[in-house]
């Protein structure tokens, strides 16, 4: 059986988890200062005409923060783990016993065509970053309105400001850990398939990975069984997501493996078309 091929993701999705992380304490810090400037006494926020305007102009700084140091800097971090994703998978999978041949003749040669298709197959997944910041600002621009009207202490506005930018990064987080999975996967099939059409064989893809109380009910229905392409196609998993590319969707951790149908039928796999 050939391994799965995304040995590697879980360190590119850590080392992007780290990033993400070093990009939150960034802003936590910038937001806090800028927070700091509002007008206040006794540690509460007041509502004076010049402290209003002086909050409107704090307020346009802090979602301006966001939008133009925290979302362009994510999706930097995003799009280039993605893309390594694609390259560890290509130079770490190996391919069944029957398609070695062609594997190294097609495989680990994918063009730079293929390679772009398969970013694109994962950009829609990536919009959920800028959906998780948009979402932020609105949620952080609240916690301020609602905070200086009512004359809030400055700490508690900070606090829940720190949560929402929380919120927005945890947000964020999953969708770029689900696209560094979709890009591993997807890349395996795509390099399988076209080693199964030099080779003149039929692929088909095992459901590998854990089984446990984080399973969804979708995943534990298809774990160690073997499925062609087309039958992945025609599957749904209720997230709007193609399942060849992200299985069972949002951080969903199994794995397609590909092996030509000869081999899923003689190891015993049950095998849908």
């Amino acid at each position: 059986m050939a391994p799965s091929g995304d040995g590697s993701v879980p360190a590119i999705a850590a080392d992007a988890h780290r990033r993400l992380e070093a990009i939150r304490a960034a802003l936590t810090r910038e937001m806090e200062a800028l927070l700091r400037r509002l007008d206040q006494s006794n540690g509460r926020l007041i509502s004076t005409r010049d402290a209003l305007a002086n909050a409107r102009r704090i307020r346009t700084q802090v979602l301006a923060l966001m939008r133009q140091e925290g979302l362009p800097v994510i999706i930097g971090v995003a799009e280039a783990h993605v893309a390594e994703a694609v390259e560890r998978s290509l130079a770490t999978s190996s391919a069944p016993r029957a398609l070695a041949d062609a594997h190294r003749s097609v495989g680990i040669t994918m063009d730079a065509e293929a390679k772009d298709s398969i970013a694109r197959s994962v950009s829609g997944v990536l919009d959920g970053v800028a959906d998780a910041f948009g979402a932020g600002q609105q949620a952080m621009r609240r916690a301020m309105d609602v905070g200086i009207s009512t004359s809030a202490p400055l700490a508690d506005l900070i606090a829940d400001v720190r949560a929402e930018l929380d919120t927005t990064i945890a947000r964020a987080q999953t969708a770029v850990e689900t696209a560094i999975r979709g890009a591993a996967r997807v890349t395996l099939v795509t390099q399988a398939e076209r080693g199964g059409k030099a080779a003149g064989e039929e692929m088909v893809y095992l459901w590998l990975g854990p089984v446990d109380s984080k399973t969804r009910p979708f995943c534990r229905e298809h774990v160690g069984k073997a499925y062609t392409l087309a039958a992945l196609k025609r599957m749904d998993n209720g997230q709007g997501l193609p399942v060849e590319t992200f299985a069972g969707g949002m951080n969903c951790r199994h794995a397609l493996s590909p092996l030509t149908i000869e081999d899923a039928e003689s190891e015993g796999y049950a095998v849908v078309r």
